[in-house]
């Protein structure tokens, strides 16, 4: 009886150890997930930001040369509208 109780004591305790080993490796790896998480995060923000910077520049740039030079933009678009139009029809031939 004795041996038995031993044995059953050492399994215990054995599955214990195992056990805590266990919730370590899970918890360190929530950790490591999550700190992943807020560096995509953190770089997904910072990339929006610059890129909603660099729009607003454009559009300021456009604003402007549309109030300088409204005859010039427009026939730009003309051209680049006809030379659309002109190529959309050769691919149709």
């Amino acid at each position: 009886m004795k041996v038995v109780e031993t044995v059953q004591g050492l399994v215990s305790q054995n599955l214990d150890t195992v056990e805590a080993k266990i919730d370590s490796t899970v918890d360190s790896a929530k950790d490591a997930v999550h700190e992943l998480r807020s560096e995509a995060q953190e770089i997904a923000d910072r990339t929006l930001t610059r890129f909603n910077g660099f729009w607003g520049r454009m559009q300021e740039k456009a604003d402007a040369q549309m109030a300088q030079h409204p005859w010039i933009i427009l026939g730009t678009l003309l051209v680049v509208g006809y030379l659309l139009s002109r190529s959309q029809q050769s691919r149709r031939n």
